[in-house]
């Protein structure tokens, strides 16, 4: 079967699957969700997935490809050569970032999971990257550092995708021991997250003098990912550790215990000071001032 005959059987099986209630039988419902289960176990073909993302007019469909592309990477990972994998990378970073203001939220999150799991793997495998090898750390830290505001905010869309992949160290969707998970978390909050955190609080320096109601929500978004790192619950130092770490929105709870690599940063007295000095700025904001006030509490 060719591609695009695998593209309308997929439709038309959407088109089912979704139907409402009343309209369908619950055998053909099965049916159609027969179909994206074979799909999903199909043999991995890149050219096939993106064709289909490209070409499928149905965000059910593309998001159940994306699906089929992570699970075909997981289960092929040692098979799959690292030149594949990097075409995934760079494909799925280029299609989300051009599409990234019609994309419905679960296509555009799937695809960005795609890129923390490609992450996570070469993290538990410490692969060994060439010097200019493009990876999506690198890719993650070049779009907040970028001047232009669609790159940015990008960049805190994939920062989110990779907070909410390794805030968990008892999710698998990268196919990972426990052992690997805690391993690859830790790993994460003593390099990347430790960047992020001040890039940015560097972003909101920079920034703080221009704000107005244009920018407003891209401060508040960049302060509402500030909050998800200041509410982490760092690994234990011990290796072997298997305890469960999950976020939570509630201070108290929170075993908020960074590396040593953190310490310089931590203990500057101008990190608290700086958060007060938003709040004084931007008082006259509600929404900011709510939110400021809960970051100074936690610093406190």
């Amino acid at each position: 079967m060719d591609m695009e005959n695998i593209r309308q059987v997929l439709e038309d099986a959407a088109q089912i699957f979704l139907s409402a209630a009343n309209t369908i039988t619950n055998e053909r419902r099965r049916e159609a969700e027969k179909v994206f289960l074979q799909f999903r176990r199909s043999q991995f073909s890149l050219d096939l997935y993106r064709y289909l993302i490209e070409h499928s007019s149905s965000s059910y469909v593309v998001y159940q490809t994306l699906t089929a592309l992570r699970e075909g990477i997981v289960k092929e990972w040692s098979s799959l050569d690292d030149a594949l994998k990097e075409q995934v990378v760079q494909y799925l970073l280029s299609y989300v970032y051009t599409h990234y203001s019609t994309l419905s939220a679960h296509v555009r999150e799937q695809a960005l999971q795609i890129l923390v799991v490609i992450n996570k793997r070469r993290k538990a495998q410490r692969a060994q990257m060439a010097k200019n090898g493009f990876t999506v750390s690198l890719a993650l830290i070049n779009l907040l550092q970028s001047t232009n505001n669609q790159e940015f905010e990008f960049g805190l869309t994939l920062l989110n995708a990779f907070i909410n992949e390794y805030s968990f160290s008892n999710a698998n969707e990268a196919g990972l021991t426990i052992e690997q998970r805690h391993s690859v978390k830790r790993d994460f909050e003593e390099n990347e997250l430790k960047t992020v955190f001040e890039l940015l609080l560097n972003k909101l320096q920079s920034n703080l003098s221009s704000i107005s109601s244009s920018n407003h929500q891209l401060f508040s978004s960049i302060l509402t990912t500030i909050e998800k790192i200041l509410l982490w619950n760092f690994s234990s130092s011990f290796p072997n550790t298997r305890r469960t770490m999950e976020s939570s929105s509630n201070v108290e709870t929170i075993d908020w215990r960074p590396p040593i690599s953190w310490k310089q940063l931590v203990f500057d007295q101008q990190l608290v000071e700086f958060f007060f000095h938003i709040y004084a700025t931007l008082k006259s904001m509600n929404e900011t001032k709510i939110l400021l006030q809960r970051r100074c509490q936690i610093l406190r």
